[in-house]
């Protein structure tokens, strides 16, 4: 036994391996499902974690911060320049209402405004998106000047999409649009709500919508017969509307911020006594609220895994005890011609470890396909998420094939002990 070579030794444990067909595919698909499961969903919530947070990696890349805020006193906006630098845009979310209905022989929609005031420091390089500030650009004519600032210029800058509504294709630059200013009035003695009057406003830029605005538009003007959509308008922060109260919240975006300490959530506690803070919004913290979300489903997906990698390892131990009491002749042949217990255990071992391998491969290869052709069907079927992408990251790898061959070398120790116990006599007899 000694002087059989290494080729031979492995041959040999393959045709053991598969000898029994029937058991080896028991013991791969007890494996198999577990690490397939585990490597599916960590695939899939690994690739729906960073696809959302990869969507705010501008807060990190432009080192912004942003702060909103009640806009009742100065002293606040002077604690963050100190806190946070000079270089900040503000935006004031001065009115809302409806701007325009369009209908067709099969679909209508509504359109939305948000008039957001800005001070000089705006660009047009971030824009107003729900709760965040998302990039973009200037596509056509240009932002505020210092002058349309000191003249109360009644400017605005418009999205790509409100341009493609309003003008097709023609130049937006020099047209002027009325936007329907709401609040309360008196008639008959009776207090309504609705339009006060319409404010003309000239166009001088179109910003870039961002892309998940553009791709919602699309899918709903495809698919949908009844929809809103909400653009911003953006004004210089001097130009006033009479009849519009001063909003009482203000977000400042800082941009080439210091180095501060983010992960602390009171940093700002040092904000003069009186001041509401509404909401902060930084890199650390838009990845640690992502990721709060999908961490106790992982953790949910590992004890799934762990107690079906328990339920495979008693079915392997009993599969395995059976399969040694198949090769009793060959074991105490083994063992007359000098091969020890160390020897039976570790082959008996090594059979176990080979399997896992290939349970492990078939997890891998059967999970990469599922969670590729999975994300095409969900964004074939949901366009505005058009930014998720697969992430495939080594540590679930590694994490599943440590589990399998984990289980696979405790569940396979019982019978690899067993087998080294035997006697020659005791196999003899059984012959």
């Amino acid at each position: 036994m000694r002087h059989l070579g290494l080729l031979y030794r492995i041959n040999h444990l393959f045709k053991n391996i598969f000898k029994n067909r029937t058991r080896f595919f028991l013991v791969l698909f007890g494996l198999v499902l577990p690490g397939m499961l585990l490597m599916t969903a960590y695939f899939a919530l690994d690739s729906i974690y960073y696809s959302n947070f990869n969507e705010y990696r501008h807060y990190q890349e432009l080192n912004l911060f942003e702060v909103r805020m009640n806009n009742s006193e100065s002293r606040p906006l002077i604690y963050l320049q100190d806190e946070l630098g000079e270089k900040y845009i503000t935006y004031k979310h001065y009115t809302k209402g409806k701007l325009a209905e369009f209908e067709t022989a099969n679909q209508s929609f509504t359109i939305y405004y948000d008039l957001i005031s800005t001070n000089s420091h705006f660009t047009g390089d971030l824009i107003v998106a729900g709760d965040y500030v998302m990039p973009s650009s200037i596509i056509k004519g240009r932002v505020f000047n210092e002058s349309d600032f000191i003249e109360n210029k009644p400017y605005v800058v418009i999205d790509t999409i409100l341009s493609g509504i309003l003008f097709d294709t023609e130049d937006p630059i020099g047209k002027t649009i009325s936007i329907p200013i709401y609040g309360y009035y008196l008639e008959n003695g009776i207090e309504k709500y609705g339009i006060l009057r319409y404010q003309p406003l000239e166009i001088i830029g179109v910003l870039q919508a961002d892309m998940r605005s553009q791709v919602e538009f699309i899918n709903n003007l495809e698919n949908d017969e009844n929809f809103a959509y909400n653009t911003g308008l953006y004004v210089t922060s001097s130009f006033l509307i009479p009849e519009v109260i001063k909003p009482e919240a203000i977000t400042y975006v800082f941009y080439d911020t210091k180095d501060i300490n983010r992960m602390s959530a009171n940093f700002l506690s040092g904000i003069p006594t009186g001041t509401i803070l509404y909401q902060v919004n930084y890199f650390d913290g838009i990845v640690y609220s992502i990721q709060e979300q999908y961490q106790t489903l992982k953790l949910g997906f590992v004890a799934v895994a762990v107690v079906l990698l328990l339920i495979s390892m008693v079915s392997i131990i009993s599969i395995m005890i059976f399969a040694v009491k198949e090769r009793i002749g060959e074991i105490g042949v083994k063992k007359a011609f000098g091969a020890s217990k160390v020897k039976m255990m570790i082959d008996f071992l090594i059979e176990g470890q080979m399997t896992s391998i290939f349970a492990f491969l078939i997890s891998l290869i059967v999970s990469i396909y599922a969670v590729y052709i999975g994300f095409y069907i969900f964004r074939y079927n949901h366009p505005s998420l058009y930014f998720y992408d697969v992430s495939i990251h080594f540590d679930t790898i590694i994490l599943t094939f440590l589990l399998i061959n984990l289980s696979s070398l405790i569940a396979t120790i019982i019978p690899a002990s067993y087998a080294a116990r035997i006697n020659i006599s005791d196999a003899i007899k059984f012959e």
